[in-house]
């Protein structure tokens, strides 16, 4: 089936753009990572965690396994060299995503708490748009980014 898709018009203009076929790679990885997020927020909201909590746990399990999938597998980044250093540098900028995501989410949780578990998904998921722009933009650009001495395979 993958190899079908290979062969495909969209695949061929998605490959042509180095960023965006990072981005596909990246949304694909982001989708796994949403339900996670998802799925560990409901889970420790039923077990009566606040929403602001379960949000930041849920958020942080997500990107612990974002970094190791987008570093092999959306920006192809091989070395072995800097991992500690990317993945401080992966945890800082994800940590300003985490903030954005949650001065979002907080200001969306206003009109939507009313409406439960439903509003606070609802809030949840619109809150994401700010994050995934800001962390794809700072992984991109200086979280696997190539280094002197290293590179990127695409």
């Amino acid at each position: 089936m993958l190899t079908q898709f290979r062969s495909t018009k969209l695949y061929e203009r998605v490959s042509r753009y180095e960023a965006v076929h990072q981005f596909v790679k990246y949304a694909l990885i982001g989708g796994l990572n949403v339900v996670l997020h998802f799925a560990i927020f409901n889970l420790l909201s039923f077990i009566g965690l606040p929403p602001l909590a379960a949000n930041a746990i849920g958020f942080f399990v997500g990107s612990i396994n974002s970094f190791f999938w987008n570093k092999l597998w959306a920006f192809r980044d091989r070395r072995r060299d800097a991992v500690i250093r990317q993945y401080l540098r992966f945890v800082f900028f994800t940590l300003v995503g985490l903030g954005l995501h949650s001065a979002a989410f907080a200001l969306l949780l206003i009109p939507l708490h009313p409406h439960g578990t439903l509003g606070e998904n609802v809030a949840l998921f619109l809150a994401l748009p700010f994050s995934v722009a800001w962390n794809f933009t700072s992984y991109k650009l200086w979280t696997f980014k190539p280094g002197v001495g290293g590179s990127v395979a695409t």
